[in-house]
């Protein structure tokens, strides 16, 4: 199995509930890592083996699953890692809010994760069920009625290496605008601060196949349309050559994988949306 395809592999863990995990690409064995309960606030990880193969998407994939699967059990306050020989291993582990802390890097889970019931969040931490951020602020009103723009930034930021907080993110987003997000999240804001933050978006208003040649075309990016309820964003990534994975477009739903043009006919009220996009 060549793990650097351009399609992007179902991967798991398995078995890692007893203080060590196996790190399996299509069912196909790839690596293996250890953990433990270090005190009541803190997990320590650390990879054993990963296969040579692996690409720097499939590291930061592992990383995301075992830093999720090991929140949601134990509910650490810290989640620390060795800290890996390879510079750019580093560098990924950086752009996943693992900073340096003595010999070993060390994340700390923010407290609006804390906020959220686990099954808010895939098994790769992202965050995929908006009907249960009420508790989360977003201007004047809570995110269950207006979050869906700032869930998407975030989304796309932390599928691009670039995670931060969710505070910081919704916070960020509101905190220009006067009305207090009485009508949500406007399209334009919120393209320019994710190239405020460094990402290559770029803006496209299309319809049915010309939005998904667009989207064929990049890595990742977010989907504005109008449904039943008015307008939503959702994140994307690029699955296959000509499918993609959504988040958050369906709330809960962890594997949702369409065509870019079927998305638009079996979502949008409309046969135009608009596509922030970004490529390689």
């Amino acid at each position: 199995m060549n793990l650097k395809a351009s399609e992007r592999h179902r991967i798991r863990i398995a078995g890692w509930q007893n203080g060590k995990g196996l790190l399996l690409a299509d069912d196909v064995l790839c690596g293996r890592f250890v953990w433990q309960q270090t005190d009541e606030k803190t997990v320590f990880w650390q990879l054993e083996h990963l296969s040579d193969q692996a690409d720097d998407e499939m590291y930061c994939r592992f990383v995301q699953r075992i830093s999720e699967a090991l929140i949601d059990t134990v509910h650490p306050l810290y989640l620390q890692t060795a800290i890996p020989a390879a510079l750019r291993q580093r560098q990924l582990l950086n752009g996943q809010m693992y900073y340096a802390k003595g010999q070993q890097l060390q994340k700390a889970v923010e407290p609006w994760r804390f906020l959220l019931p686990d099954r808010a969040f895939d098994a790769e931490g992202y965050l995929i069920n908006q009907h249960l951020t009420r508790a989360l602020p977003f201007g004047f009103f809570d995110s269950e009625s207006r979050g869906c723009g700032w869930i998407s930034g975030w989304n796309l930021l932390r599928m691009n290496g670039q995670e931060q907080t969710m505070r910081e993110t919704a916070g960020d987003l509101s905190h220009w605008d006067p009305t207090g997000k009485l009508l949500g999240q406007s399209v334009g804001p919120l393209l320019l601060y994710l190239r405020g933050r460094g990402l290559p978006v770029r803006m496209h208003v299309a319809e049915g196949r010309r939005a998904e040649a667009l989207m064929n075309q990049s890595t990742s990016g977010i989907v504005m349309y109008m449904h039943s309820r008015g307008a939503h964003y959702a994140a994307y990534r690029r699955r296959s050559p000509d499918h993609f994975h959504f988040y958050n477009a369906v709330y809960g739903r962890t594997d949702q994988v369409l065509s870019g043009e079927a998305f638009l006919k079996t979502y949008s009220v409309l046969p135009v949306m608009a596509v922030l996009t970004v490529s390689e």
